[in-house]
């Protein structure tokens, strides 16, 4: 018996890659599925593409509403979802074929309810190999299979969020919808960044424990000039992720030495990755990026981060130093703060050969200039042919 899994795609402005994204998940080799399409408001061809779609696979159902952001397009998803799992794609995203079996196949093997798989970030535009961040979980876990019952989850949690970068999004994983509506679990709808995590521990703290697979085959797709609010510039970027971090607190074990020094470090990365994003912002003036400074280097959380943390990035040092010594213009002038942020500094994870060819797969995709928007059974069928997909 193969159980029925909802895959709900929340749609926002998507042309560009929705066709590939679609093609994607109708081409599961898992084929018990419910694809739920909510139609966030958008002005661009993505509505027709939706409905093109829906058209030539009776599996998909669209919903189309007025643009309320991505928490309430989920939550509308949810209401909808019917399946005894619930996994969520990104619209502009790609999955592997085997994706939905694999994670199927996890869960019943061991009758855990939340399964998570590794994901690489690239950038579609751009799909060289050094472009290309795998979020894994076998640099903490060592193993390409981890079980934990909800014990050994509950107390690993913290050290699950700063070591792997994967339990923020809800994105490459599967979840119990039964359990998730048993619950009532929403997304916020009232914060704009972080929504993910919300759910994400309200989830964690009510389910069995986690199988982790460190098989990279959900495909994030990593534009820095997109729409994304994730790459927007934001005034309040600081303080929500303050707000975030005082949530994640309050859901991991902070008796425990381990959970504590990790949300330390986590907690003092986040918040000089947003001073950093923040005072390199165009949109503040002079004054407006000072009066930033100051009201966070006195700002008691960050005095305490900084102080309990046993690792901080070298490329902060100075910034760090000035920070605690409350040098304010000194910050300001930072040659670090002057130039353009970019989330793709860090050294770069080791691509294996599955990595090679997701990065082939997009690189195919994002050169194809023809795409194929199902717009009747024939160029549906004569598009995924000329794809990589079925190769």
């Amino acid at each position: 018996m193969n159980p029925l899994v909802s895959i709900i795609v929340p749609v926002y402005n998507a042309e560009e890659y929705l066709g590939y994204c679609l093609n994607s998940i109708i081409s599961q080799t898992y084929q018990n599925l419910q694809i739920i399409l909510i139609n966030d408001g958008s002005t661009d061809y993505s509505p027709n593409i939706c409905n093109n779609y829906q058209k030539i696979d009776k599996r998909i159902s669209v919903i189309s509403i007025k643009n309320n952001g991505v928490s309430n397009a989920r939550n509308i998803g949810l209401n909808k979802a019917t399946g005894k799992y619930v996994v969520f794609v990104d619209s502009d995203d790609v999955i592997a074929l085997d994706l939905i079996e694999e994670m199927v196949n996890a869960a019943k093997k061991t009758k855990k309810q939340l399964v998570v798989f590794d994901i690489l970030s690239i950038n579609f535009n751009k799909p060289e190999i050094d472009n290309a961040t795998s979020l894994n979980s076998r640099g903490f876990l060592k193993k390409t299979e981890t079980t934990l019952n909800k014990a050994a989850f509950r107390k690993n949690l913290m050290q699950l969020f700063y070591h792997t970068s994967l339990m923020e999004s809800v994105i490459g994983k599967m979840y119990d919808l039964t359990l998730w509506k048993k619950t009532g679990i929403k997304f916020p709808i009232n914060i704009s960044l972080g929504e993910d995590m919300i759910a994400n521990l309200n989830f964690f703290k009510i389910c069995n424990g986690a199988t982790f697979i460190s098989k990279e085959k959900y495909y994030h797709n990593d534009i820095p000039s997109s729409d994304s609010l994730t790459h927007k510039p934001r005034k309040d970027l600081l303080n929500n992720q303050l707000f975030l971090s005082e949530t994640l607190r309050k859901n991991i074990a902070m008796n425990i030495e381990n959970e504590k020094e990790c949300y330390y470090n986590y907690l003092t990365s986040t918040i000089l990755r947003a001073m950093e994003r923040t005072l390199c912002s165009p949109t503040l003036d002079k004054n407006q990026k000072l009066s930033f400074i100051e009201s966070t280097i006195d700002n008691p959380v960050v005095q305490e981060s900084l102080q309990n943390s046993t690792y901080i990035n070298p490329k902060y040092n100075q910034l760090t130093k000035l920070i605690q010594e409350h040098n304010a213009k000194k910050i300001l002038k930072l040659k670090i703060l002057q130039t353009k942020f970019s989330d793709h500094n860090e050294p770069r994870s080791i691509i294996n050969v599955t990595t090679r060819k997701a990065i082939r797969l997009i690189g195919h995709l994002s050169r194809d200039k023809q795409k194929f928007f199902a717009l009747d059974e024939k160029i549906y069928k004569d598009g995924v042919k000329k794809s990589l997909f079925h190769h």
